[in-house]
């Protein structure tokens, strides 16, 4: 409700403007729009910018407020063998992961899938250690389009009990229903343990 109210206030404040967000001046001079606007309407007419300011914005909420996901893992002791070839970051009951935030997700074990089509922020950390000058490299997979998200992330490891965190962000323009795992490899074979790791995921736009 309080992110309704503040779309509204957004047209209020536009109609008592003297220019249109996203239309020209006078002098020709463009004021951009909200970052959520994804394009003028083809009418061109005041109220219609209006309505279609308030509908792209109400597009990326849910009932319970901004399509988000924030789950995580923590004071772990998930052992993994790796190999060069990519592998589901799961255990063994595959329910690693601890569901805190699903508007506009669902899960399945630790497998996320995406209600709505749309542009998406990844942002994940994940704490682990590995054999001694191993690297590990952790993504996000797609695997509806069986993909991975752009861009990879990795580092060396020091040996047992030496944990290293490692950020992972990415950005995906996502279809409804797609299927996404955290992955994770090396450049040789050798185990690592995960201690933790949070994923949070949000949906910037249509």
């Amino acid at each position: 409700m309080k992110k309704l109210l503040i779309l509204f206030g957004l047209i209020l404040g536009i109609t008592l403007s003297a220019q249109i967000p996203g239309t020209p001046d006078a002098n020709g001079t463009i004021t951009p729009g909200p970052p959520w606007v994804t394009g003028i309407p083809s009418g061109g007419g005041e109220m219609e910018l209006q309505l279609q300011y308030l509908q792209d914005g109400i597009d990326n909420l849910s009932e319970n407020g901004l399509v988000h996901l924030f789950v995580y893992f923590g004071d772990s002791t998930v052992s993994k063998s790796y190999t060069t070839s990519w592998a589901q970051l799961t255990n063994a009951t595959d329910s690693l992961f601890i569901q805190t935030e699903l508007v506009g997700f669902t899960m399945s074990g630790d497998t996320i899938t995406v209600v709505n089509s749309g542009d998406y922020d990844f942002l994940g950390n994940f704490a682990f250690d590995g054999d001694n000058g191993e690297t590990i490299n952790m993504r996000y997979y797609n695997v509806t389009q069986t993909s991975g998200i752009p861009i990879a992330a990795a580092v060396t490891t020091r040996g047992a009990n030496n944990f290293e965190s490692l950020s992972v962000i990415a950005y995906a323009e996502l279809a409804a229903g797609d299927k996404i795992v955290a992955q994770y490899k090396g450049d040789a074979s050798g185990t690592a343990v995960f201690k933790n790791g949070v994923i949070r995921i949000t949906r910037l736009h249509e």
